[in-house]
């Protein structure tokens, strides 16, 4: 037996593209760009996103993916019991558990100083369904867990300022890792519906004080690739 959850609300998808690697692995050149100039940055965002619209990229290893629910536009979340009750969740009756958001740049800087690093963020209606076992009639809902990313507690604003992509999953609910009683639930289904789309360009640069890899944006403004949002 089991039970599911099934929560929707406004979800954003944030992916992490390493077209430093991408380029070797499709021929591309990518030291013919110079990335000063803002024609060679427009092509190569023109590239990127031809990449990533053919959903090629989204097979590579090297892609990473961060999920969120905005917790103040949860519009729907119900547990239904494995005798086919249904309970309205509140999240204010969860508990929240705070999750480093950083674990999922982890991977993207293992890539090389000056890799080019495409990212991105979509925002729009979201559904998560999710089951976990459970062998008793009704589950009580207060024993559920959610991951929480809250970068206020475990980033200083120079992090934030620097590597601004994190603005995208802050304060959102990373609801693929619920769980209930140290159960943790299978992902049964995720449904996506974009609604704005933005692309960002950053490069892997080293940190003259620290000497740790950082992602520097290199492009003046986000890049508006769906929608009407007037946000830069």
């Amino acid at each position: 037996m089991s039970i599911r959850v099934s929560i929707s609300g406004e979800g954003r998808v944030v992916k992490f593209y390493n077209l430093t690697q991408v380029g070797a692995l499709e021929g591309i050149d990518i030291d013919i760009y110079d990335l000063n100039e803002e024609s060679d940055i427009e092509e190569f965002f023109q590239r990127a996103e031809e990449f990533a619209e053919t959903g090629e990229a989204d097979i590579l290893d090297n892609v990473m993916e961060g999920r969120g629910l905005d917790p103040e536009g949860i519009e729907e979340a119900v547990l239904t019991n494995p005798n086919g009750s249904e309970i309205d969740l509140e999240i204010d009756d969860m508990v929240l558990e705070n999750l480093p958001l950083e674990q999922y740049v982890k991977r993207i800087k293992e890539g090389n100083i000056g890799d080019i690093i495409y990212i991105r963020s979509e925002s729009g209606k979201a559904t998560w369904d999710l089951s976990a076992d459970y062998e008793g009639e009704e589950a009580d809902p207060t024993n559920l867990k959610i991951a929480y990313f809250n970068c206020a507690s475990q980033m200083d604003t120079y992090t934030l300022l620097q590597e601004s992509f994190y603005e995208h999953l802050c304060d959102t609910l990373a609801v693929d890792f619920l769980t209930f009683e140290n159960r943790k639930f299978e992902l049964d289904d995720f449904i996506f519906e974009p609604i704005e789309v933005y692309g960002d360009l950053y490069v892997i640069k080293e940190d003259l004080q620290t000497h740790a890899k950082v992602i520097e944006r290199i492009s003046q403004n986000r890049r508006l690739i769906i929608g009407e949002s007037e946000e830069i």
